[in-house]
């Protein structure tokens, strides 16, 4: 498990602080991955879905995905690790840690 919350964000830098390329990883990856619990013809699922976070291209992952489809959670969770990349939970998180202030842009 990559991290205990409902919602997670794979941030776009590696943990050696280098920004992950191709510049566009992460609208690729929400595209493999719309097909999963979204309407036919969706651009992205309502469970992966790109952002910009401090300045890094990101993806929010709904961990309800682990239960629409395990094989694609388990796909989205490895990609982060196989990639050696920043992940932190996510805005619900933040909210009740932070007092309501939330670090990600949409």
């Amino acid at each position: 498990m990559l991290v205990d919350t409902d919602e997670f964000v794979i941030i776009g830098r590696t943990l050696e602080g280098k920004p992950f390329r191709p510049e566009d990883w992460a609208e690729r990856l929400c595209r493999i991955l719309a097909p999963f619990g979204g309407e036919p013809g969706a651009a992205f699922s309502p469970y992966v879905r790109p952002i910009r976070t401090s300045g890094s291209k990101g993806v929010v992952v709904d961990a309800r995905l682990a239960e629409v489809d395990a094989r694609a959670y388990r796909f989205v969770a490895r990609f982060a690790q196989d990639n050696e990349l920043v992940v932190r939970p996510g805005r619900a998180f933040d909210r009740e840690t932070v007092g309501g202030a939330a670090d990600v842009e949409e």
